[in-house]
C-alpha cells in the first residue's frame, strides 16, 4: 500500500476501549496485542509515513506504550482522558486529535449551532494553546456521523476554528 499510493499517513485502527476503561488492563494489552501493533507500526514509521492511532474512549492507560511504539497521532482522543496531562507529557511527540465531547450535547444529532460552537470553544480553551492538538469534532445528524456524511453545521464551526484558534 505505501509503495502504491505512497500516503504521508496511515491511520491504524484498533478499537481498545469504552467511555468507563480499556478493554482489558494495561499488562494484558503489553502482553497479548503490543507486539503485534508494534510490528504494524515499525512497518509504517521505517517507511516515513505518519502512524496514526485511532483509539476511542479512555486508553490513557496505554498511551505510553504508543508513543513508545512510534505512534506520532492519537485519533478520536476523548474528553474523559485526561488530554491536557498527556498534552503536557508528551509536547509535540504525539499530536491529539479528538477533544469534542461527542456524547454530550453537541453531538447529538438536534444540537444547534451555539451548543457545537460551545463545545468548540470548550476544546479551545482545554486543548489548543499547546500547539499540538487538532480539534476532531464528531456531530452526529439522521445520515449518520456527519464528518463522514456531511453537515451544514461544520461551516460556522470551521469559520469559528479559523478565527479563534491559536496558530
Amino acid at each position: 500500500m505505501i509503495d502504491a499510493y505512497k500516503p504521508d499517513a496511515i491511520t491504524y485502527c484498533d478499537d481498545l476501549a469504552a467511555a468507563q476503561n480499556l478493554f482489558m488492563s494495561p499488562s494484558v494489552y503489553r502482553k497479548v496485542l503490543k507486539l503485534h501493533h508494534k510490528r504494524i507500526i515499525d512497518v509504517i514509521v521505517s517507511r516515513n509515513v505518519v502512524c496514526i492511532q485511532h483509539t476511542c474512549g479512555r486508553c490513557e492507560g496505554i498511551i505510553d506504550d504508543y508513543v513508545e511504539m512510534g505512534i506520532q497521532i492519537w485519533s478520536s482522543a476523548q474528553y474523559m482522558n485526561d488530554l491536557t496531562g498527556i498534552q503536557k507529557k508528551y509536547g509535540k511527540k504525539l499530536l491529539i486529535e479528538g477533544g469534542f465531547n461527542s456524547s454530550g450535547r453537541a453531538g447529538c444529532i438536534d444540537a444547534t449551532v451555539e451548543e457545537i460552537l460551545t463545545e468548540a470553544q470548550r476544546c479551545l480553551d482545554a486543548y489548543a494553546k499547546t500547539g499540538n492538538f487538532i480539534l476532531y469534532p464528531c456531530i452526529m445528524n439522521e445520515r449518520g456521523n456527519g464528518s463522514i456524511v456531511g453537515d451544514d453545521r461544520f461551516a460556522p464551526l470551521i469559520e469559528f476554528w479559523k478565527e479563534h484558534a491559536y496558530l
